[in-house]
């Protein structure tokens, strides 16, 4: 199987050859766990996408953030987390630039359900898997 480095979506609504739909979109956070303001974003979606994929697309705060995302009902929640690198106090500090108060970093998201088939691209079928796992519990 051909691995697959990146992908490149434009936001919108689409709809793969073979009927699957899916839903790219961004959305502007300031919020991270571990910071104090750190409550989730919510983001509705109109059908059943229980496979998300997500990464943030700037470097907005020079401090090191992972994007998260959670199923919630109607659509998903989406933050950021310091992963631990910050400085705890009163009042925290994502690292490495000491920065208390985080400005927007934009997150994209990349929605569809759970699905597997094959797909015409530029002339070649392309078969894909897109699957459910958890990272933690």
């Amino acid at each position: 199987m051909q691995e697959v480095h990146w992908i490149a979506v434009t936001p919108g609504n689409y709809t793969l050859s073979d009927g699957t739909p899916l839903r790219a979109g961004s959305i502007n956070i300031n919020s991270a766990f571990g910071m104090n303001n750190n409550g989730w974003t919510n983001v509705s979606l109109d059908n059943n996408y229980s496979v998300v994929l997500n990464q943030i697309q700037t470097n907005n705060n020079n401090c090191w953030l992972t994007s998260v995302i959670e199923p919630a009902s109607g659509g998903l929640k989406i933050n950021m987390d310091v992963s631990q690198v910050y400085k705890k106090s009163n009042s925290p500090q994502c690292q490495p630039a000491n920065i208390k108060d985080l400005v927007n970093e934009s997150v994209a998201y990349l929605a569809l359900p759970v699905a597997k088939g094959i797909i015409n691209l530029n002339g070649a079928d392309v078969r894909y898997q897109f699957g459910t796992a958890m990272t933690h519990s």
